[in-house]
């Protein structure tokens, strides 16, 4: 039996903020039961989300979209890295990576962090970095797939009236072995 699934990959734009919200919010709303509160996760706003995500289209954060059959199916967004103003130029970080549940292990997680690397490497970064909350192994694990490895950051990512999120830096060259 073949399907008709056609994905799409391409830059998003202001019409798609609301999409990228509502994955951003359903995501968080699988991933960090234990780490949020349920009334906080059920709380989210789409609307507030989604001008977040449009401002951050319009202070230049690369965004890249997947489509499946004209639903949004997950997203990446990246650009240089916000550790410090000395390694804007070197580094470049992704700072979201999502995959809607009900296609996670497809190989679209795979194909917006390939994405984001070539960005990255066009961009002329050296380094790729991210951050990622510390109990989410399922995602770790992803990025240590990739050849990413924990640098020994940390930082505290506050969420909201708060709630906090405990994340580990990963990071790797770009130019093809670990650091």
């Amino acid at each position: 039996m073949t399907t008709d699934r056609e994905l799409v990959v391409r830059e998003a734009s202001a019409s798609d903020v609301r999409r990228i919200a509502q994955l951003h919010i359903a995501s968080w709303q699988a991933t960090y039961t234990s780490e949020l509160p349920s009334d906080f996760l059920a709380k989210q706003d789409p609307v507030a989300h989604a001008a977040g995500w449009l401002r951050q289209l319009e202070e230049g954060v690369h965004v890249q979209v997947v489509e499946e059959n004209g639903s949004l199916v997950g997203f990446v967004a990246c650009g240089p890295g916000r550790d410090g103003p000395s390694l804007r130029e070197e580094e470049w970080e992704i700072y979201n990576l999502h995959v809607a549940r009900s296609r996670q292990g497809q190989g679209i997680g795979s194909a917006m962090y390939e994405k984001a690397v070539r960005m990255g490497r066009g961009h002329g970064a050296r380094t790729l970095i991210l951050w990622v909350v510390r109990t989410n192994a399922r995602a770790r694990a992803f990025y240590e797939w990739k050849g990413m490895r924990h640098d020994g950051g940390e930082q505290e990512h506050s969420v909201g009236l708060g709630h906090v999120l405990h994340e580990v830096r990963y990071r790797m060259r770009l130019s093809g072995s670990e650091v």
